[in-house]
Parts: C-alpha cells; sequence; structure tokens
C-alpha cells in the first residue's frame, strides 16, 4: 500500500463504520427492522453497497419482503457523472475523439446505475445505439471497498448479529459478481451469446452490440425503445393497454413468457439471465399494425433430459401480441453444465 492510498483507504474505513454507526446497520438487518435505514446507508455509501443491496433485492430467502421491497429501489436513479469525465473515458478507450465514432451524442444519460450510465448516440452509419460508460474510478474504488470487507471480517464475525449470513461466501460472490460487471468486454460475450440463443423467438427484442466500438469500460448496442416493466407494475389492473387489454391480462400474458422463456435459458442453453429485475425487462407496446412481428406457429420440443423423456410446448399463442418483452443488462449470467440442468 502506498503513501497515496493509504490515507484513502483509512478515511473510507472511517466513512463506512461511521455510516454503519449512524444506521444501525448491522442491527437492523439481523433483526429485520427499518429497512429504510440500510437502503440510505447503502446509497449513502455508493456503488459498492449498492451492488450488494441489488443482489440482496431478489434474496427473499434471506430478507423479510419490506426489505426486498426497499432493496429493489436501488436499482436506478444513481447519480450520474459530468459529461466531460465521461467523454475523457470515452476518448481515452475508443483512442479517437467522439467525433470520429459518432455522429450524435446525447449528454445527458438516459439511466445511471451504480456500475457505469448510459447515453443515447448515433454513429457515423445513422445507427442508433446506446453507450454504457463506467463510472470513472469506480474500478479502484470497489477494489478498495473488497479490501476493506475482506480484513473486516474477523471483527464482524465478534458481532453476535452478523453470524446469521456466511460473510465470507458473501465477499466471495460479491467480489465474483462484480469483476464480471465491471469487465465490458464479458458482458459484450454474455449479450452476443444470449442474442444467438434467444433472438427467434419474435415475442422478445434483443439488442445487438458492436465489438468495434466495445472495451473494458465501453459498452456499445443497438438502442431499443420501450417502457421498464414497472410501467404494468404500478398500474391499476383494470387500466387497458392496448386492443382492449387490461393490465391484469397483459401482466398475465408478460409473466407466462418470461417463464416459458426462462426454462428454456435454463434446461434447454444452459445460460441464463441472472438479473432479471424490472430495471433489466423493458416492454414495447406497437402502436402501427404493420410495424407488429409476424405470428408464429406453434413448436413443441420433446426428448431426453438427465435419462428422462420430456415434452415441452412452447409459443403457444398463434397471434402475435402486439408487444416484445425487452431484455437488458447481460453483466449477471448464469452457466449449467448438462449434468447439472
Amino acid at each position: 500500500m502506498t503513501e497515496q492510498t493509504a490515507p484513502s483507504r483509512k478515511g473510507r474505513l472511517k466513512q463506512i463504520v461511521q455510516v454503519f454507526l449512524k444506521y444501525k446497520v448491522v442491527q437492523n438487518i439481523s433483526k429485520q427492522q427499518h429497512p429504510e435505514m440500510v437502503r440510505q446507508a447503502f446509497e449513502e455509501l455508493g456503488p459498492t453497497f449498492i451492488k450488494i443491496g441489488q443482489m440482496l433485492s431478489v434474496r427473499t430467502d434471506l430478507l423479510s419482503s419490506t426489505f426486498v421491497d426497499e432493496f429493489k429501489q436501488l436499482q436506478d436513479n444513481v447519480k450520474s457523472d459530468p459529461f466531460p469525465k465521461v467523454k475523457a473515458l470515452l476518448e481515452a478507450e475508443l483512442q479517437q475523439p467522439l467525433t470520429e465514432v459518432f455522429s450524435a451524442f446525447d449528454e445527458i444519460p438516459v439511466a445511471s446505475a451504480s456500475i457505469g450510465q448510459a447515453h443515447r448516440a448515433n454513429l457515423l452509419s445513422g445507427k442508433e445505439v446506446i453507450v454504457k460508460v463506467q463510472h470513472p474510478g469506480i474500478i479502484a474504488a470497489i477494489q478498495v471497498d473488497l479490501d476493506l470487507f475482506e480484513k473486516a471480517l474477523p471483527l464482524v464475525r465478534a458481532i453476535p448479529e452478523a453470524n446469521v449470513v456466511d460473510l465470507k461466501s458473501v465477499l466471495s460472490e460479491v467480489r465474483r459478481s462484480l469483476a464480471n460487471e465491471t469487465n465490458f468486454l464479458q458482458e459484450m460475450k454474455n449479450a452476443q451469446e444470449f442474442y444467438r440463443n434467444n433472438h427467434q423467438d419474435p415475442q422478445l427484442a434483443l439488442p445487438k452490440v458492436y465489438p468495434e466500438w466495445c472495451t473494458q469500460k465501453v459498452l456499445v448496442m443497438d438502442y431499443m425503445a420501450g417502457e421498464s416493466l414497472n410501467c404494468l407494475l404500478t398500474r391499476k389492473n383494470q387500466d387497458i393497454v392496448y386492443d382492449n387489454q387490461s393490465v391484469k391480462a397483459v401482466k398475465k400474458q408478460v409473466g407466462t413468457l418470461l417463464v416459458e422463456n426462462f426454462m428454456k435459458q435454463v434446461f434447454e442453453d444452459g445460460f441464463f439471465h441472472a438479473d432479471p429485475h424490472p430495471g433489466n425487462l423493458f416492454l414495447h407496446v406497437f402502436t402501427d399494425q404493420a410495424n407488429r412481428p409476424q405470428p408464429f406457429q406453434v413448436k413443441q420440443r420433446v426428448g431426453v433430459l438427465g435419462g428422462v423423456d420430456y415434452s415441452l410446448k412452447w409459443q403457444e399463442e398463434a397471434v402475435m401480441p402486439p408487444y416484445q418483452v425487452i431484455f437488458l443488462d447481460f453483466g449477471m449470467m448464469g452457466h449449467l453444465d448438462q449434468s447439472l440442468r
């Protein structure tokens, strides 16, 4: 540890301890109380803790529903970086001015998450894309936090309330997850594989990536128009979405589609989206009949899996509904080998 980094590590450790004490994080998690205080603490401590909260937001086996709902609020609305910093990082990564790659680039991001932020842009060809850019310095900041966690483990184990969770395993999982999510080249490969496996389904819309403009800190992919699935979750069930279809009916259709597709991802592909929260799933409703995808036919898969005969029917609708579900963010993916499937 150099003299320059030591003060920042000491300062960061002091900040973490102060925030944990201020919001009584360990006590509140162990007693499953005051989830809003824990969320506020994670937000105050920044990206590493936001990512931990996001991972916990789907762990209904560990946390109460009130904690899960509170942590779901960590999935969006992270403070964005000023454009001069973003531009400097982009031009350093691409090794050329932005004007040599993009004909237009929106300086205001459309979204900002724990690892990076996304900007709309147009390639010189005119193709509309989304440019995902890492927050400058995010990798170094995360590494400091994780190193501090590791050194603090023996001390934390002395707290009775902390023994309900295997902290060493949690730290290992956080390291692995963040290592993948901060390497956009890995996300690029994930997006390409997911596209190959699922683009045949006309009910799904998947972005293509542009490898020539992707680096470890920059990801360029198709712009996908749509709204977060929260647009269904926050509306009344009797509201009409399209063609006299109520929100309740569309939620059932979309839910069925997602379950069937997830079964395909797991049992057939062995490669699945591991972070399917509403911020990563969008809904695009076609307002123009002419632009709707072509209807599909019923398909049936019959075979043997693990020595057991199976017959699965997919795409049961004979008429294409006027919407597509969009998958986004391929930083967290899961693999299953044949024997485990």
